[in-house]
């Protein structure tokens, strides 16, 4: 997380510091980040995320969740948003009943979300 926010020559850089996300000043000293980790849940089978993917590493922003929540919270993960439901691709299936690959096609051809979602035909077929 510091390297990242912090270190120009770190792998990624331009991914995190060089767009300006920063480390907030407490969570410098490894004390108070360990404290603040275990009490909101750290594990070692969990990451740490920011819940707002362009906002800073500090306590009101990052949770701890799974690698598959991690990823789906990506900013360059396209979002859509359904009878008040945001979704990515990867949640069609389990939200909806519909297969990704068919959501996809489904855009591609010019739908929209509820109609991808629901497998109306645009032209009325």
């Amino acid at each position: 997380m510091k390297t990242r926010c912090n270190n120009p020559n770190a792998t990624r850089f331009n991914t995190w510091g060089g767009k300006g996300i920063k480390v907030c000043k407490e969570w410098n000293y490894f004390e108070i980040f360990k404290n603040w980790a275990i009490s909101n849940g750290y594990s070692d089978d969990l990451t740490l995320d920011r819940i707002d993917p362009n906002g800073n590493y500090e306590p009101d922003n990052c949770r701890w969740v799974t690698i598959e929540v991690q990823n789906i919270n990506k900013d360059c993960v396209p979002k859509y948003e359904y009878q008040g439901i945001t979704f990515c691709q990867s949640q069609v299936f389990e939200l909806f009943g519909v297969k990704r690959t068919t959501f996809q096609s489904r855009l591609k051809r010019g739908l929209t979300i509820e109609e991808a979602l629901k497998g109306c035909v645009a032209s009325g077929q």
